[in-house]
């Protein structure tokens, strides 16, 4: 079965919440205040090389929350 483009949309919502959820447990960052703009300055930075691009970013960023 073909998937609508809303369905697309929410799988790759929920992909990257799971992506940004391992990162950070990964990181000892889970419920760190600034998580969202790390990961998203990952993201920014890596996405066009897919999740383990992002998530090279997300360590090499995670020390300045250290």
């Amino acid at each position: 079965m073909t998937k609508t483009f809303a369905e697309r949309i929410e799988e790759g919502r929920q992909a990257m919440a799971r992506h940004k959820a391992e990162c950070a447990a990964e990181e000892g960052l889970t419920n760190h205040p600034k998580l969202d703009q790390l990961y998203q300055l990952a993201w920014d930075h890596g996405h066009a090389g897919g999740f383990s691009e992002v998530a090279n970013y997300f360590r090499e960023f995670a020390v300045l929350l250290k």
